[in-house]
């Protein structure tokens, strides 16, 4: 018995290494949680309803974040390509979180759009002055 906790130990410590999904993985049309609260599991419940009205193919793989803070509310992060995309800090409220979430889909759409025409640009003869 003291084998199987000394192999528990080791296992759960090789585990703390181990690297987030959201951070290395990039899936076209997987919204990935990573939220802790009620009001983030709001947030993110909301905006995968309100996401699937932009995203209907499921083209864009998202990392919904969540940093809760006592005094503060929680920090939402979005992330797309591993860069951060649209951050806000909501309170730990579910109501003030879905309407949160609804206004990041639309802004997050906006920004992942934009990115995807500038990174589609840069590789075209159309970039810079051949536009």
């Amino acid at each position: 018995m003291g084998k199987g906790l000394l192999a528990a130990a080791l296992l759960v410590a090789g585990m703390s290494s181990i690297p987030a999904w959201g951070a290395d993985v990039d899936i076209p049309g997987v919204l990935t949680n990573e939220t802790r609260t009620f009001a983030g599991r709001e947030f993110y419940d909301a905006f995968v309803a309100s996401w699937q009205a932009f995203d209907p193919d499921g083209q864009f793989g998202l990392v919904i974040s969540e940093k809760p803070a006592a005094r503060l509310g929680c920090l939402m992060s979005i992330n797309y390509r591993g860069s951060l995309v649209y951050q806000r800090f909501i309170g730990f409220n579910g109501r003030v979180a879905r309407a949160a979430a609804v206004d990041a889909s639309q802004r997050v759409y906006r920004t992942v759009m934009a990115g995807e025409l500038d990174r589609l640009l840069g590789d075209s003869e159309l970039a810079g002055d051949g536009l």
